[in-house]
Parts: structure tokens; C-alpha cells; sequence
């Protein structure tokens, strides 16, 4: 187990502690550096707020093998003109700036489901329910779910077998019941993993026995920010990036921030964390936590088309007044900083932001309608171009062809093919409408931004009102008490 000691004497872990983080990528082309120094950063966090020699497992990419498993961009690296012109005409761009490296974390081995199995069947089998508590960090890639158990997503490890939550939730279950447990989910997909609070993961199995909590970047059905191989930590916008920060109150490069304390208890807890990064990132992410998942399967905004019917249930349409009423603290927040960032007002705030969401869609459309035709445009260019290098080297189809190897080491060949090219009729307005895509793009991606901040507005509305309308539809009693354990575990600290 690696040891991340800081300098002269720390304090004891008073709570029992424990943390399992895995991570990094499927491949060496998933594995992108951002995803180790999500890792680097929670452990200097640790180290700096005592946590330092609490135990803590690590599970990533290749683990101890010295091969260069790690994606990175190295920004002083230029890529020769030839070798970007036949990537642009002849081959592929993608991936051919990157750089690779192995990666400098100290692990306990590789991201391998028989290592994660090994240590829930040792360490983990061996917490004490009635002191220890578990944190389990996964930053790496994930899957979506299956087509009939949507629900069921993956978290992509090294080269292996994958783990659904179903089988994620098979290995939590190997700890003993009364051992608190709070996952913080990065990935793609990662929604799915908030339904680790039932039976194999199911809704439908029921609850589980065991004390769990989770937080995930993002929907069941939607990607999520991050995985860069970037080594500049200053443009990292993953969910993560944000959580720590307000757990922490340092920033990944190291500023100073003001914790989230919205019930003014002193403390921090993860569901403010959860809180404070759905208000703070402009991200793609729509954050979910595990009472989410509980309200969904167990509350209702809307009466069945058969069966009994409940008078009183509350829907985003609900006054905004009497919503914000029924909020807690964590919600009511989220509600009041996200109707002053959309300048949302007045006492239907659901219905403007549906209004607001569907204008930034139909921009959306707009741009990728255009993108789309410049797109068409730039290929029949690109076809020209091409022709214009197949013509006096055909070999080139094959980029292990000792033909192509010959133009690209010899100077005199390469420099008489890239004059050819950018003296070409077509090139400039082929590069123009490059670079004008590549701005659509842009603008595509900060219109999804803004949607986003629609959806998890209108996200928080249903939670408020599921949870208002969860004492109304649910007559048993031990449910509601399931949820009220919930949310403390969700209010936990570190």
C-alpha cells in the first residue's frame, strides 16, 4: 500500500478512513494524463489536510510496469508539414500530436477487476463497520448501459474486463453492512452507478442492507467533461476538479477557495460538494447523487393513466414560491444561483427554462446545420487534394509502404509535395473551412453548456418536488425512514 506522507509529524486518521481509488484508461490511448493528475491532486489534498497516512489503495492503468501507458500533449512538439498534410488528405489527424509515457503514480497494481476483486476480498472484507469508513474514487472512462438495463453502465479498466454496476455493487457487497461507503464517479455514463443503493444495482431488487452514498459527473445517458491529454491543469473542468476543490477548499493549482457551508454547520459535507459543483462548472455534466436515483424509482410528479390517484402532487410547473419552499438548503441554493446565472424570474421558473432550453437548441441546430454543410464542402476539397498527392505517390494508401517512408525522410521529395499543395488552388479555401469548423464547434459546445445549465435547473426542480410528493405516494414508512439515512450519509464529511 503506498504511503503519501508529507513532512514532519501528522495526526492520526480520528475517523478510520479509508480510501480505494482506481483508475486511468482502457489503453494507452485512453489513458490521458489528466486522469493521473486527478489522482496527484487528491493526494496532496490528502497530504495537506492530515489524511496523509490514511490507508489508501490505488488500482491504475498498467500499474508498476514500465511501459508508456500515459497520453499526453507535449505543446513544444511540431508535427513535420508532410506528415500533417498526408494525416489531413491521405489518413487521420486524430491522435497525432499526442506523446506517451508511463505514468509516475506509486500503485498497489494495475486497473484490473482481479486486483479490485483481491482487495475487497482482503482489505476490504477487514474494515470494521463500526469505526471504518470507505471512499471509493474512480477517474477514468466509461460505458453506456445495456439496452435493456440502461441503468447499467460500465467503468472501462486496463486492457480487462469491464465492471457494470451490477458488478460493482457484487463487490461492494463483500464489505460488511455497516460500513459507511461514498463513491465519487468521473466518467461517462456515470449515472448509472447512483443505483448502487440497490440490490445488484437494480431498483427494482430493492434496497441493499449496506450504508452507501454516491456522486456522479453525470446522466446514465450523457458523456462527461474531462480526460484530456493536456498537461496544463489550469483548463480542467472534469466534475472532480470542482468536488475536491470544495471539500478541500484548494483548487487543483493550489488557490485558496471559500468551502461551501450552505446550513452554516462549519463544515463541508459531499452532498454540499455535489451542490457547489452543479452551481460552478461549465461543464457538458449533469451531475446526479444517489437520492436521486431513490426519488425517481420510489416518487412520482405524475399520476399513473390507471391505479389510484394522489391530489396535491407537485411538477416543475409548480409555483416557483411553494418549490422553493419545500427545497433544502442544498437545493434552494442551487435554484437561486442558477435562476440569477440564466436570469430566470417570476413564479413559473420551469416553464422558462424549458423556454430558455429549447431556443439554445434550436441555435444548436442552427450551427450544426451549417457545420454540416461547410463539413461537405471541406471533404469534396480534401478528395482534390488527395488525388493531388496519389498522383505522384500512390504508395502513400499504406503508410508502411517503403514508398511512403522514402517521402518522408527525404527532404527534397517531402518539400516538392508540400509546395505542390499549398500553391494548390484549393488549399486556402480548404484550410478556411477548417478553421471555421473548428469555430462552429466551438459555438456548438458552448450553446450544450448553456442547455446543461437548463437541465440540472430543471433537475433540482424535480427533486424538490419528488421529494415533497415521496410522503403522498409512499405508504411505507421504513422507505421513508431509507431516505432520511440516505441523505445523512449524502451529508457526510470528510
Amino acid at each position: 500500500m503506498p504511503a503519501f506522507m508529507a513532512s514532519g509529524k501528522q495526526e492520526q486518521n480520528p475517523d478510520n478512513l479509508n480510501f480505494l481509488t482506481i483508475g486511468g484508461g482502457y489503453s494507452p490511448s485512453g489513458n490521458q494524463v489528466s486522469l493521473e493528475k486527478n489522482v496527484q491532486y487528491l493526494n496532496r489534498m490528502l497530504i495537506k489536510k492530515n489524511l496523509g497516512d490514511a490507508p489508501h489503495s490505488i488500482y491504475f492503468a498498467d500499474g508498476d510496469s514500465d511501459g508508456r501507458d500515459l497520453q499526453y500533449l507535449d505543446p513544444k512538439f511540431k508535427i513535420p508539414k508532410i506528415n500533417e498534410y498526408l494525416a489531413r488528405f491521405v489518413g487521420s489527424t486524430k491522435g497525432i500530436q499526442n506523446q506517451y509515457r508511463s505514468h509516475e503514480l506509486d500503485t498497489d497494481g494495475a486497473s484490473k477487476s482481479s486486483n479490485i476483486a483481491k482487495w475487497f476480498d482482503t482489505k476490504g472484507k477487514r474494515l470494521c463497520g463500526e469505526k471504518d469508513k470507505l471512499l471509493v474514487y474512480f477517474t477514468g472512462h466509461g460505458g453506456r448501459g445495456e439496452k435493456k438495463k440502461p441503468y447499467n453502465t460500465i467503468m472501462y479498466l486496463w486492457q480487462d474486463k469491464n465492471l457494470r454496476v451490477s458488478e460493482f455493487v457484487k463487490e461492494l457487497d463483500k464489505l460488511p453492512t455497516e460500513v459507511p461507503v461514498t463513491v465519487v464517479m468521473v466518467q461517462c455514463y456515470s449515472g448509472g452507478f447512483a443505483n448502487i443503493i440497490f440490490n445488484e444495482g437494480d431498483a427494482d431488487k430493492g434496497l441493499t442492507d449496506h450504508t452507501r452514498a454516491g456522486f456522479c459527473a453525470t446522466l446514465q445517458t450523457r458523456l462527461a467533461a474531462g480526460c484530456t491529454p493536456d498537461i496544463n491543469e489550469a483548463n480542467y473542468r472534469e466534475y472532480s476538479t470542482y468536488f475536491w476543490e470544495a471539500l478541500f477548499g484548494e483548487t487543483r493549482l493550489g488557490k485558496k477557495v471559500k468551502k461551501p457551508d450552505y446550513d452554516g454547520d462549519g463544515k463541508t459535507s459531499y452532498a454540499e460538494a455535489h451542490a457547489y459543483t452543479i452551481l460552478k462548472s461549465s461543464t457538458i455534466d449533469i451531475p446526479v447523487k444517489t437520492s436521486d436515483a431513490f426519488l425517481r424509482h420510489f416518487s412520482r410528479t405524475k399520476n399513473p393513466e390507471k391505479g389510484e390517484k394522489v391530489e396535491g402532487l407537485l411538477t416543475t410547473e409548480t409555483s416557483y414560491s411553494t418549490l422553493l419552499k419545500k427545497a433544502g438548503i442544498n437545493e434552494k441554493t442551487i435554484l437561486e444561483g442558477l435562476s440569477r446565472e440564466l436570469k430566470i424570474s417570476g413564479d413559473n421558473r420551469g416553464k422558462a427554462a424549458r423556454e430558455g432550453s429549447k431556443k439554445v437548441e434550436e441555435a444548436k441546430k442552427k450551427l450544426n446545420t451549417e457545420k454540416g454543410k461547410l463539413t461537405g464542402e471541406r471533404n469534396k476539397l480534401r478528395g482534390t487534394l488527395a488525388g493531388v498527392i496519389k498522383r505522384d505517390w500512390p504508395e502513400v494508401a499504406n503508410a508502411y509502404h517503403p514508398a511512403t517512408s522514402s517521402l518522408l525522410n527525404e527532404k527534397a521529395k517531402y518539400w516538392k509535395l508540400v509546395a505542390q499543395l499549398e500553391s494548390h488552388k484549393d488549399f486556402k479555401q480548404y484550410m478556411d473551412l477548417s478553421r471555421k469548423i473548428d469555430g462552429l464547434s466551438r459555438k456548438v459546445h458552448d450553446e450544450d453548456r448553456k442547455w446543461v445549465k437548463y437541465q440540472r435547473f430543471l433537475r433540482t426542480l424535480e427533486n424538490v418536488a419528488l421529494e415533497a410528493n415521496m410522503p403522498k405516494v409512499v405508504e411505507d414508512c421504513t422507505i421513508l425512514d431509507r431516505y432520511k439515512s440516505l441523505l445523512k450519509e449524502e451529508s457526510s464529511n470528510l
